[in-house]
């Protein structure tokens, strides 16, 4: 972990310093493992890496599970003061809690194992 510090790892033929290790967490609730990511800046992905100028996901976390939907409406508002995310009234963005994404993935667990059923 910590010996990574200062070293340079490419990705992509990119050169990237690293500068920090986060603590391990095991797997998300998707199963996703989250000690194998990379933190980068976003712009540097965005320009040098997807080749484009505009953020596909921003992911934020809530202190607790009770603060998820203060959190949520605190993103919206922050997202909704920059003009250029509203158009004629309407959020040009989603903002979706975990409870929401894991009642997603149910419906659509559910759904395939119908369809596979049938």
């Amino acid at each position: 972990g910590e010996q990574a510090i200062g070293k340079t790892v490419r990705f992509n033929k990119i050169p990237f310093i690293i500068i920090g290790v986060l603590e391990e967490k095991g797997t998300n609730t998707f199963g996703q493992d989250q000690d194998n990511i990379v933190l980068a800046p976003y712009t540097t992905v965005q320009k040098r890496i997807l080749a484009i100028n505009y953020l596909q996901n921003i992911y934020v976390s809530a202190i607790n599970e009770s603060a998820s939907e203060m959190a949520v409406a605190e993103v919206e508002s922050i997202l909704r003061s920059n003009p250029r995310l509203v158009s004629e009234g309407q959020d040009q963005f989603q903002v979706r809690s975990q409870q929401e994404l894991i009642s997603m993935f149910s419906s659509t667990s559910q759904m395939l194992t119908v369809l596979l059923a049938a």
